[in-house]
């Protein structure tokens, strides 16, 4: 039992390592909302990358069709740089249905989203791509499109991105970044694709 810890904790590092290198690049994306580039990434073709948000409720009644969307979607991405995050907010919750993944943090997330698109309000299934564009989360030429779209721009901001050491649940990570504007906000979060 003792070595089967010490294997995962090893493996936890590996994944850590290797999906943080991805995901700050989608992060410092969806959340700064510029294209980046991870320097020394295997990325070496000079293309983009999708970030597909989407903000939905186990209390929605219009939401499962975009949760079947964005699980076809991440079949279909296989190796493409395609990161999808999904955001349960908790407006819903006060209609009497608790969504169990739910969160005010999500909800916060959507409502910057709203005032930096100029959007009169926030809804669900919504679904932000690359920090840019938004739209209703089921319809599936409009996402389709959004990230063939991604996927052929060329990052215009770059990340330098080291993990300096690992242990247990925290890891230390020194990063550097190029051609970015002031509003730059670095997010960093742990995705398994």
């Amino acid at each position: 039992m003792k070595i089967l810890n010490l294997i995962r904790k090893d493996m936890r590092s590996i994944k850590i390592f290797t999906l943080a290198a991805f995901l700050v690049t989608a992060a410092l994306s969806a959340t700064a909302f510029i294209n980046v580039k991870l320097l020394n990434n295997t990325n070496n073709d000079n293309k983009g990358f999708a970030v597909i948000e989407l903000f939905t409720s186990e209390g929605c009644s219009s939401c499962p069709p975009a949760d079947a969307l964005v699980a076809k979607i991440q079949k279909e991405s296989g190796d493409k740089p395609v990161y999808i995050l999904a955001y349960h907010v908790d407006y819903w919750n006060r209609l009497g249905w608790k969504d169990q993944f739910s969160s005010a943090e999500y909800s916060r997330r959507q409502n910057d989203y709203a005032d930096y698109l100029h959007l009169q309000t926030v809804y669900t299934p919504q679904i932000v791509v690359n920090g840019r564009t938004e739209f209703v989360g089921s319809e599936e030429s409009t996402l389709r499109n959004a990230i063939k779209n991604s996927l052929q721009k060329s990052p215009t901001a770059q990340l330098n991105l080291n993990i300096l050491k690992t242990n247990q649940n925290q890891a230390t990570i020194k990063y550097n970044t190029q051609v970015t504007d002031k509003n730059t906000i670095l997010l960093i979060a742990l995705v398994q694709k």
